[in-house]
């Protein structure tokens, strides 16, 4: 898609109210064992899933672990990930009450094993 100049396609958007547990109850779980927590501390949530199919959090899930797999625009399809796919994951909190923030862009390219030794003898 990239090559032929067409955009990203978006796979999944959710929203945090999907999470099993609240952030409180996290925060309760973490420190209820004696395990210290300081400003600055990262929660790492896991994967957030939706109730509907656009809002699954992992490709695995949304094809069913390849059986399903997703077509691309290009005539491309993919069940997992493949050489030179690039993931882009973006995130933001809002709430009208404050002010909204996040963590801008990540993204990374998926290089096939060969790509990868060439870039290391460089």
């Amino acid at each position: 898609m990239r090559a032929k100049g067409l955009k990203p396609k978006v796979l999944s958007q959710v929203n945090a109210s999907a999470l099993y547990w609240t952030a409180a109850q996290m925060v309760t779980h973490h420190t209820s064992g004696g395990c210290d927590l300081r400003p600055g501390d990262l929660f790492g949530t896991g994967t957030i899933s939706g109730p509907t199919a656009g809002s699954l959090g992992s490709l695995l899930e949304m094809t069913q672990a390849g059986r399903n797999p997703i077509h691309l625009e290009t005539g491309e399809v993919r069940g997992f990930l493949g050489d030179n796919d690039e993931v882009t994951l973006r995130a933001r909190a809002h709430n009208p009450d404050f002010v909204t923030i996040g963590f801008g862009e990540c993204r990374g390219q998926i290089m096939s094993p060969a790509a990868v030794e060439r870039d290391i003898d460089k």
